[in-house]
């Protein structure tokens, strides 16, 4: 019995296993390798890789060069890939056909020039002028004399999407001697050309799998007519666009640094950008002259101040503590009024202590002398500044000079200076008085 229901169990294992296994295989999705080691594109998006796994796989080499076939990839972006076509000698003419495929091809805005031709009358879009200094560097490319006779060149209709290679094709050439990308600005009145290169443009076969923000290009495939489409993330959205890539995410504008330094952002968006780089590099400008003004300030103001003090302690016989306000403030509590002594004659004066303990302040034992004469001069009591044992005298004639004395004085001690008299006048007035008591 045991044995049974082992059986059982066996045979439903197996036999789910067997159910699961392949919609487990068929739902994994292949792998695609997308990095190139030593590659300057780093990471290919989505949908090219390097593996059979990738929608449209490119060629890797050992030293990190990307090509399509024999062609080096240069650029690649979300509209097109530019891959080089060096000028080349007895290059076959089936070679351009390797640019072509499911789910790439040239554009329209290619020419490409071919030697050998059956059919030499080309349906170039470029001026006699311009490509003539251009074909003189193919005279190794020809025995006969007249090299530009010897080369056609051939370009795509503007009216169209892609470059068609059996329209090339058709005229019979033998060799592929090189390719370049022509960009015409305005009414046909000027025209760049980017030589030695070519544009494809890509595709993905079937209908639109673009995500939630992005732009479908529909497309017709130039190689078999075939469905095709191109998906773009609209402006404010990131990623590749489409629903089985990265999709398109809400994030920064596609006017990035890259983008903006190499002249791919337009409107009013890379006029902001320009104002706001301008207004920050003024205002950083600004913050650093206003720093370096204050530092260079403070550090003049400081060095003078250090180099007086020197100065003055340097000076033979000067023994003066020097201060600086700072320490001033402090030890007068901010000037504070109950620090505050009284006015003199050249401004308010303010006791305290500083460092080293040293009392500035006046003890209450200090007789002020001026205000001391003041008072008795102001009561008529001089003989108590003067000398006490003049009290008792009672020469009239002495006590008058004695009072004339104590008007000097008290004119000497007036608190306005313009009041005071100089010490001419002081000398003056004491020789009247010895000369009225001494009289010749």
């Amino acid at each position: 019995m045991i044995n049974l229901n082992i059986i059982i169990i066996s045979t439903l294992i197996i036999s789910i296993s067997i159910s699961i296994f392949p919609s487990f295989i068929i739902s994994q999705k292949p792998f695609c390798n997308r990095t190139c080691p030593g590659s300057i594109l780093n990471n290919v998006p989505y949908p090219f890789g390097f593996t059979s796994g990738c929608q449209i796989r490119l060629n890797c080499s050992s030293t990190g060069t990307i090509s399509i076939g024999e062609f080096t990839l240069q650029t690649l972006n979300s509209n097109e890939i530019l891959v080089n076509l060096p000028t080349k000698c007895a290059r076959a003419a089936e070679t351009l056909h390797a640019l072509y495929s499911d789910h790439y091809a040239l554009s329209s805005d290619n020419a490409v020039l071919m030697q050998n031709c059956t059919d030499p009358v080309g349906t170039c879009m470029i001026p006699d002028t311009m490509m003539k200094p251009y074909v003189a560097v193919l005279t190794d490319c020809s025995v006969e004399g007249d090299v530009y006779s010897n080369v056609s060149c051939y370009s795509g209709d503007s009216s169209s999407m892609f470059f068609y290679y059996d329209d090339v094709k058709k005229k019979g050439c033998r060799f592929l001697v090189s390719g370049m990308v022509v960009k015409v600005f305005g009414d046909n009145t000027a025209m760049s050309l980017n030589v030695q290169v070519v544009k494809l443009g890509w595709w993905l076969k079937g209908n639109c799998e673009c995500s939630d923000g992005a732009i479908c290009t529909e497309i017709v495939s130039p190689v078999d007519g075939s469905a095709g489409h191109r998906c773009q993330c609209k402006d404010g959205f990131v990623g590749d666009g489409y629903i089985a890539g990265s999709g398109c995410k809400k994030g920064s504008s596609r006017c990035n640094p890259s983008r903006f330094l190499f002249g791919h952002c337009k409107g009013s968006k890379r006029v902001g950008v320009v104002a706001g780089v301008v207004v920050i590099l003024m205002s950083s400008m600004a913050c650093v002259c206003l720093i370096y003004c204050y530092i260079r300030h403070h550090t003049i103001a400081r060095s003078r101040s250090k180099h007086s003090s020197q100065r003055l302690c340097e000076t033979k016989g000067i023994t003066i503590p020097v201060y600086s306000y700072k320490e001033l403030v402090k030890a007068t509590n901010g000037f504070s009024d109950k620090h505050k002594l009284g006015t003199g004659a050249y401004g308010t004066v303010y006791k305290g202590k500083i460092r080293k303990a040293v009392d500035f302040s006046r003890r209450h034992s200090e007789i002020n002398l001026a205000s001391l004469a003041i008072d008795r001069i102001g009561r008529g009591h001089l003989d108590e500044i003067i000398d006490p044992f003049l009290k008792p005298i009672n020469d009239v004639s002495t006590m008058k000079s004695i009072r004339k004395v104590g008007e000097v004085a008290f004119r000497c001690l007036a608190f306005d200076s313009d009041l005071r008299p100089p010490m001419t006048e002081v000398a003056s007035e004491l020789e009247r008085i010895r000369a009225s008591n001494f009289p010749s």
